[in-house]
């Protein structure tokens, strides 16, 4: 922490500095909730000799010196600016708070170099940053030169606030996301003995490190360096891992740079969100966090969110954290009474639920153990010492397994698929289909006895999920890479701690313990190497099985006092990716056979919720059909099971006369996005479409790229990072990337979701388009009146059932009015056509014209009897709102919800 005569020295020139640059742009946010307005100054901050952050300061109109409030800082992600976090500032400011963005060093406008939060280089500037707070007079002070203050942050940010607040004991609080506790243990894992309890170095994960590097090297004004803008420390412990190895040196620095070496100085109160979808920094990083912070008794609450680093949140994820993350602030900087939300909650993505706890690990957590027993089975006896496998390490390690790519991640959660495990290369057991649901929120461990030809062993540990098709699932891609030495003569039994989860593996599935060679992520081990591994006397694998989650099941949920959770943004599915586009995409499935058959479909949760009851439909070719209901009533349940993402309780899909499974091959065919676009924000929008072509595996071409993009109409916005798009922009570059490979259907979730009137009408045009090539399209939709004008069938559901099914014109003719126009005498003409047989109302609804409940077909009688009568009949029409239709379907309950915003449906 600096003295306090740097503190008044760096206050000093700060102040100096500002006033000599002035204010800089200033802008005027509107205040939303609840309805502050706030405005910006730009300047540049002097933290250090040589270094000067670029930096914004929102300031709300409440904050006064009068009514001074509490302040933020919020630090960006890797490779970003403070431009990155602009929307989370704007909130806070909205909400009373002053913020402070700053760019960390460099990085964009600001100098110096990349020094990786390390205290003597990131941590002096955030001190520095809470210096300057000090000295703002609208800022809240605990004491001199000690401001009341939070930091936040993701990834790169979400370091740099606990490192700080271990480094700075002015900090009030912290929100830290999809960040690390341990550089070590983050980027040279290792799972045996356990996390390299014998002083092993662990397994480099090269990828996202060289991924990250290379970001950082290729920086503007960096070519002349081989480090481009890192420190020169920072630069040569990146040479030494990158060659295998972890230095005195190199250790100690990232000891430095992580919070788990000082995690005793941390008394600021922490919220941690961890991203399920997040193979760079796993679930572990902040468990480890959690319990550290817990066992000293320090305020501290996880959340293991859907999304990550492989998976991005989307718009309504992030709005959900920055709920959270207020609810935090306002309790532990404001002192606001209400709760701050429970201690622990996850989300559990095969059943679609949340739960909530007052600890991790989850109260009432049982152990199931299963033993490895001879023919590569899992018995629920007690492990076989005889029980041994044999794998190969080829020379060079190639070719390698592929469990997880860098920001896809999970996307080679299917094995068997694009991305899957050399048979030579692997050592699996497999239980019998399981009694009952295996709830697992931890990390499953094991111990086997393991022995090679040269003496040591890498080595790469996965849990897979194996369906009742045989389809095997690695939850998000997770892997535990093992480095295992001392192994010569008779080789040693070594201790495994599987991936931290939540997963449920369902009735009917299968438990498989793979041991794998090699994995293309990681630096393995290039020698030729015969590996032996058998089961202990000692014990077998131990499955952590929790209580089923207890919480909402649905996109966005609340806690009983009514603080939104930020697992709300855990139940936001990213993008899916559910098909591995080849050339031979279109002999998959029966040319001739409907494309999508639902008979019979049912899910049915562990409480007994039944999201889908015998739902049956079947969409043609050439059919663009809209699944309706109301929130809640099975819509994106019947989307999932349809596209293998969910195994269904009874009944099934077939597409193009093939039954669905997850990595089904008739998938190939099929174009989606289900629930937001999951894009990775640092890449621009074309080498997002071209990023995820190449990872199926196609060749590009075969992409019609250029047709994609003349689809998502962005113009010269396609070459600039997605961080930078709006939502509708993100929306239309989700749907180019349905469209690469031209499929042959169309599953579409709210496609017009968050765009405006005139790209509303162009989505319209282009699914009209493409129905009219005699393929198909499945989607899901909130607003009624699109379906009305864009759909040529619909389903409507309500609790999990379908109610009608058929063309649009026919659930039109359901409420369909007939409108006279009779000029004079409305009130007699009234009393004729309420006489006539059949007519159940009859409405004036002023100026001469009146609305009758009656059958279209009752037109010519209507007339006639207003003619008998003496009565002038001046025009007659017959009008339907698909609106009034729905509405009269579902019962007025559905009245606020079905043509809301949308939601889990």
């Amino acid at each position: 922490m600096p003295s306090p005569r740097d503190r008044r020295a760096t206050r000093a020139l700060a102040l100096l500095v500002a006033a000599t640059l002035g204010t800089g742009l200033v802008a005027v946010g509107a205040g939303a909730d609840p309805g502050t307005t706030y405005t910006t100054r730009q300047f540049r901050l002097p933290t250090a000799a040589g270094v000067t952050l670029d930096a914004t300061l929102f300031v709300p109109s409440t904050a006064t010196p009068e009514h001074p409030a509490p302040a933020v800082v919020i630090g960006h992600g890797f490779g970003g600016s403070k431009r990155d976090v602009r929307a989370d500032a704007a909130d806070l400011a909205r909400h009373g708070y002053v913020v402070l963005t700053p760019t960390a060093r460099g990085f964009g406008a600001s100098t110096g170099q990349i020094g990786l939060d390390l205290p003597e280089y990131d941590g002096k500037d955030l001190s520095a940053t809470v210096d300057y707070l000090a000295d703002q007079p609208m800022v809240r002070l605990d004491g001199p030169g000690d401001p009341r203050v939070a930091v936040a942050g993701a990834s790169y940010g979400g370091g740099l606030a606990l490192v700080g607040a271990s480094h700075d004991d002015r900090i009030d609080a912290v929100a830290a996301v999809i960040t690390w506790n341990s550089l070590a243990t983050a980027l040279l894992p290792n799972a045996a003995d356990p996390e390299g309890g014998r002083g092993e170095p662990g397994v480099f994960k090269q990828a996202y490190a060289g991924a990250l590097f290379g970001s950082g090297a290729s920086r503007p004004g960096a070519e002349a360096a081989a480090c481009g803008r890192f420190a020169a420390d920072v630069c040569a412990a990146y040479a030494d891992v990158s060659a295998g190895g972890a230095s005195p040196a190199t250790r100690a620095l990232l000891d430095r740079a992580s919070v788990a070496s000082r995690l005793g100085a941390v008394r600021a109160p922490t919220l941690l969100i961890q991203g399920e979808d997040d193979t760079l920094f796993p679930l572990a990083e902040a468990v480890r966090t959690y319990q550290g912070l817990r066992a000293q008794g320090v305020p501290v609450a996880m959340v293991w969110a859907q999304g990550g680093h492989d998976a991005p949140f989307s718009t309504s994820g992030e709005s959900a954290i920055r709920a959270r993350t207020r609810a935090w602030f306002d309790h532990y900087l404001r002192g606001a009474s209400r709760s701050p939300g429970p201690a622990f909650s996850w989300y559990e993505r095969t059943t679609g639920r949340v739960g909530t706890a007052p600890s991790y690990p989850v109260p009432g957590t049982r152990t199931t153990t299963f033993g490895l027993a001879a023919g590569g089975v899992l018995s629920t006896g007690p492990t076989d010492p005889a029980a041994v496998q044999q794998l190969a390490n080829p020379p060079g390690g190639e070719p390698s397994a592929v469990s997880s790519v860098p920001g896809l991640g999970g996307f080679g959660g299917l094995a068997g698929g694009l991305l899957s495990d050399p048979p030579s290369q692997t050592a699996s057991w497999t239980s019998a289909p399981l009694t009952a649901d295996l709830n697992v929120v931890g990390a499953a461990s094991l111990r086997v006895h393991v022995s090679s030809s040269t003496g040591s062993a890498v080595l790469f540990a996965k849990l897979y999920d194996v369906g009742s098709d045989g389809a095997a699932q690695l939850p998000s891609g997770q892997v535990a890479p093992l480095r295992v030495t001392g192994l010569a003569p008779a080789g040693r039994d070594v201790a495994v701690t599987l991936p931290t989860l939540a997963h449920t593996f369902g009735t009917g599935h299968r438990v498989r313990i793979s041991f794998v060679a090699t994995d293309r992520a990681y630096l393995g081990d290039r020698r030729a190497n015969v590996i032996r591994i058998r089961g202990t006397a000692l014990s077998g694998l131990s499955v952590p099985s929790a209580p089923s989650p207890s919480g909402g099941r649905g996109l966005l949920w609340a806690v009983a006092v009514g603080v939104l959770l930020a697992a709300a943004l855990a139940s936001l599915s990213r993008v899916v990716t559910v098909r591995v586009r080849r050339a031979s995409a279109a002999h998959v499935g029966d040319a001739d056979a409907t494309p999508i058959v639902v008979r019979g479909l049912t899910k049915v949760y562990g409480d007994g919720n039944r999201a889908v009851d015998d739902v049956s439909f079947a969409v043609e070719r050439g059919q663009i059909v809209g699944l309706l209901g109301p929130n809640g009533s099975g819509k994106t349940t019947t989307l999932r099971m349809a596209l293998g993402l969910i195994t269904p309780t009874a009944g099934g899909v077939e597409l193009y006369g093939e039954r669905v499974r997850p990595g089904a091959p008739v998938l190939r065919r099929f174009g989606t996005f289900v629930e937001g676009p999951g894009l990775l924000p640092h890449l621009s929008g074309r080498d997002n479409l071209q990023l995820w072509w190449r990872s199926t595996g196609a060749a590009l071409v075969d992409a019609h790229l250029d047709e994609a993009l003349e689809v998502a109409g962005l113009g010269a916005a396609v070459d600039k990072p997605v961080r930078s798009y709006s939502h509708g922009m993100r929306q239309r570059l989700a749907l180019a990337q349905a469209l690469l490979g031209k499929p042959d259907c169309l599953i579409l979730d709210e496609p017009t979701n968050g765009l405006d009137p005139p790209q509303i009408r162009e989505m319209r045009e282009l699914i009209r388009g493409y129905a009219a090539e005699g393929k198909t399209v499945l989607l899901s939709s909130h607003l009624l009146s699109e379906v009305e004008v864009t759909c040529t069938h619909a389903v409507v559901m309500q609790s999990g059932r379908v109610i009608h099914h058929g063309p649009v014109s026919e659930l039109l003719a359901l409420g369909a009015q007939v409108h006279i126009s009779v000029g004079a005498q409305p009130l007699r003409a009234a009393a004729v056509l309420g006489a006539v047989r059949g007519v159940r109302a009859v409405t004036d609804v002023g100026g001469g014209d009146l609305v009758v409940d009656a059958p279209a077909t009752m037109r010519p009688v209507l007339v006639r009897a207003l003619v008998e009568a003496g009565l002038d009949v001046v025009e007659v029409s017959v009008r339907s709102r698909l609106e009034d239709v729905f509405l009269d379907l579902v019962g007025a309950t559905a009245v606020g919800h079905a043509v809301g915003s949308g939601g889990e449906g």
